[in-house]
């Protein structure tokens, strides 16, 4: 007999087996968000998702934890974007969420190549093993990631975009 799971279950799961992400609470549960919000945009990336990655004694990282650093980069500057816009309103709050579907599409399109990284970032180390197609392991784990965030994103249209990127990347992985 099979175990059928769906994707939002095994999105939990795996949060649950990674550990608290930046995007669970307290962060972006309670607190004063305008503050932490702007402090992060004038400081740089948090958490520094070089520092995510697990090393190893070859000089790049495991595929699939560089997967998971840079799910959570996007993650996150999609994040910072949707707080934005919740804060300021009006039409602040309409170029954020545009802004912010426009990072979800531009991911969206080169799924299930590595994305790039954020403009703005450090630059990182090149993708391991150059820039061929994601393996099913590293889409299973950047797509879980982009759904369980995407049920911590205010905005609906913000959401709905992430939810449907996250479950594209997971059915990927199942395909092969």
């Amino acid at each position: 007999m099979a175990l059928q799971l769906s994707a939002r279950a095994v999105s939990q799961l795996l949060a649950s087996i990674f550990g608290p992400s930046f995007y669970d609470d307290p962060r972006f549960g309670r607190g004063d968000l305008g503050r932490r919000v702007l402090a992060d945009l004038v400081n740089g990336p948090h958490p520094e998702p070089w520092r995510a990655v697990a090393l190893n004694p070859q000089p790049l990282p495991p595929k699939e934890l560089y997967a998971l650093a840079l799910a959570d980069a996007h993650i996150h500057e999609i994040f910072t974007l949707d707080r934005i816009g919740s804060l300021l309103g009006g039409k602040a709050e309409e170029r954020s969420v545009r802004k912010a579907l426009g990072a979800v599409a531009d991911l969206d399109e080169i799924c299930p190549r590595w994305p790039r990284w954020p403009k703005g970032w450090p630059p990182p180390p090149p993708p391991p093993g150059g820039r061929e197609a994601m393996s099913p392991t590293e889409l299973f784990v950047f797509g879980s990631r982009l759904l369980a965030a995407s049920e911590q994103v205010e905005q609906g249209k913000l959401q709905e975009a992430l939810g449907a990127l996250g479950e594209k990347a997971l059915g990927l992985s199942l395909q092969g």
